[in-house]
């Protein structure tokens, strides 16, 4: 029986076998920063990049994510891979006639998540939510719902990531 982290586990090992300890205090903070970094460009893309509850947004999201202190543990990939998975729901969906492709990251997204970390649970919730919302959106606010060709995709997307939740060694 091999546990999830596996696959974080190997890389973290070959980052301190590399680097030391200080390849894996910089992979903390670049997670950190990548994470901002994906936050900022949604807010940008959305024009609220000055609005205070973004910022707020922001603060909170990397206290909660640092209160781990320094320790780097496997939870580090569960935060990138959220952050990627949120953000590339929604940049897909701000222009999805023209980005409808990138849907399909989404599947490989959990394959790799689900060897990295427990949490990638979350996904499940997450691509649980957003279907709801988009049939929703299908049934009530037909103006908010994906154009026909991206929600197709979306589907088929959020469909093969069923099985990637349980492709596992």
């Amino acid at each position: 029986n091999i546990y999830n982290t596996w696959l974080a586990d190997v890389v973290l090992y070959l980052i301190y076998q590399t680097f030391g300890l200080i390849g894996l205090i910089t992979l903390r903070y670049l997670a950190y920063l990548g994470c901002v970094l994906l936050a900022v460009h949604f807010a940008i893309q959305k024009q609220v990049i000055l609005h205070p509850l973004t910022w707020l947004m922001i603060t909170l999201g990397i206290v909660l994510a640092a209160s781990g202190g320094i320790i780097v543990k496997p939870e580090i990939f569960s935060m990138i891979f959220i952050s990627i998975t949120v953000w590339l729901y929604q940049i897909t969906r701000v222009a999805a006639n023209a980005r409808w492709f990138l849907f399909y990251l989404l599947p490989v997204i959990v394959v790799i998540w689900s060897n990295t970390h427990g949490e990638f649970a979350l996904a499940a919730l997450f691509f649980a939510s957003i279907t709801i919302g988009e049939l929703l959106n299908i049934n009530f606010s037909h103006n908010q719902a994906l154009p026909p060709k991206a929600k197709k995709h979306f589907f088929a997307a959020i469909s093969l990531c069923i099985p990637a939740l349980i492709i596992n060694p």
